[in-house]
């Protein structure tokens, strides 16, 4: 059965391990020794080895006589599957968020994870196979992660790397930078491109880092509480000591609009602004009345004009 469904390209790797286990089986090498020995064949003609000397035409006679059947085998179904692994598609799950949406998402190894708005993570289902976990991230997202014996689980993003046992921590990747924040654990964090020792830091509870684009130094907070730095999975956007330029930048990528401010000075403004996470109807009410301006809306243009 399991030679079968090798022949069928449909063998997984746990079955075909448990072939090899029978191929020094004396019954079973009675019912597919010639099939092995023809595939074999076509094996020594499909992939030379001419390092080995094995495989040179006019020596191939003289090599089949003088290896064992289960030796052939073996290394028949080791290059067969070396092939067949290399073919094999990795069968990613992605999942997605739209404008001013979250999204709760339950793993297969029981991890959580809350997308923000207008972002994207890739997960590896066959991680018990492959050995490891691994995320890879497009905008923002809170992360709580089970703890799974000698599997670390990996987050990718376009410019940060960060290997996890199991904790909780928030990614941020957009326009303006890279930030994480640790909420519970310990994360070893990679940011690659940048130079200098804290490139790579192992961050403990309550840590935040910073990494803006515009900048090439990396900002570290400690003891930053969780509705400082990931208010959004609270029900909130809470902005603290950033300038309304930084901000809107934020809300594009969350809502997917594009904004013009009449007033470009406002841009600098400096503010502390906390609104609801809500939809972008109730939000732009919101901002009329916390920046004390008028919005006018162009299908995704957002300008907002002096009152």
């Amino acid at each position: 059965m399991l030679y079968r469904k090798y022949l069928n390209d449909d063998i997984s790797v746990e079955e075909f391990h448990e072939m090899l286990k029978w191929a020094d089986n004396e019954k079973i090498k009675e019912i597919i020794d010639h099939p092995i020995r023809e595939n074999w064949k076509e094996i020594i003609e499909q992939y030379p080895i001419s390092e080995t000397q094995l495989l040179v035409p006019d020596k191939r006679k003289k090599v089949w006589n003088i290896i064992g059947w289960s030796v052939a085998a073996s290394i028949m179904l080791l290059v067969a599957t070396t092939q067949w692994m290399w073919n094999r598609e990795i069968v990613w799950e992605e999942y997605s968020t739209g404008n001013g949406e979250t999204r709760l998402i339950h793993l297969s190894d029981e991890s959580k994870v809350i997308l923000n708005a207008n972002s994207t993570i890739r997960w590896n289902p066959d991680w018990e196979t492959e050995g490891q976990r691994k995320i890879d991230l497009v905008g923002e997202a809170f992360f709580d992660i089970t703890h799974v014996d000698k599997i670390p689980l990996t987050v990718q993003s376009s410019h940060a790397m960060i290997e996890v046992l199991g904790t909780s921590f928030n990614v941020r990747e957009d326009a303006l930078g890279t930030d994480i924040y640790l909420h519970e654990g310990k994360i070893k964090l990679d940011l690659s491109g940048v130079e200098g020792d804290s490139s790579q830091m192992v961050m403990k509870s309550g840590d935040w880092v910073v990494k803006e684009l515009k900048s090439p130094k990396v900002k570290v907070q400690s003891d930053v509480s969780k509705r400082d730095a990931a208010s959004w999975t609270e029900g909130e956007l809470r902005f603290r000591d950033q300038s309304l330029g930084d901000i809107l930048i934020q809300l594009e990528r969350i809502y997917g609009k594009h904004f013009l401010v009449e007033d470009s000075t406002m841009l600098s403004m400096v503010m502390d602004l906390g609104v609801p996470y809500a939809n972008w109807e109730v939000m732009s009410s919101v901002l009329e009345l916390s920046l004390g301006v008028e919005i006018e809306e162009s299908e995704e243009i957002v300008k907002l004009k002096n009152k």
